[in-house]
């Protein structure tokens, strides 16, 4: 997959930092080049927090079975 993303046209110049005069601008793009999490709006956000609503109570129902929150009488 990589090998195909590496073959695809670029969407911006190679020095478009230079170009880009807005910092908000250049900074997306600096975000845009690292290893950051994509995002799209609030979609995403809302996304977000049902995935970890389930990752906890999946997490929670392990913690449960595991017997390790239990008191000993």
């Amino acid at each position: 997959m990589e090998d195909k993303l590496k073959s695809t046209f670029p969407l911006w110049p190679v020095n478009a930092e230079q170009l880009m005069r807005n910092q908000e601008d250049i900074q997306s793009l600096q975000s845009i080049h690292s290893d950051r999490q994509a995002s799209f709006g609030c979609f995403d956000k809302k996304l977000a927090d049902k995935v970890h609503r389930c990752q906890a109570r999946t997490e929670m129902k392990a913690w449960r079975r595991s017997g390790i929150g239990r008191r000993n009488h």
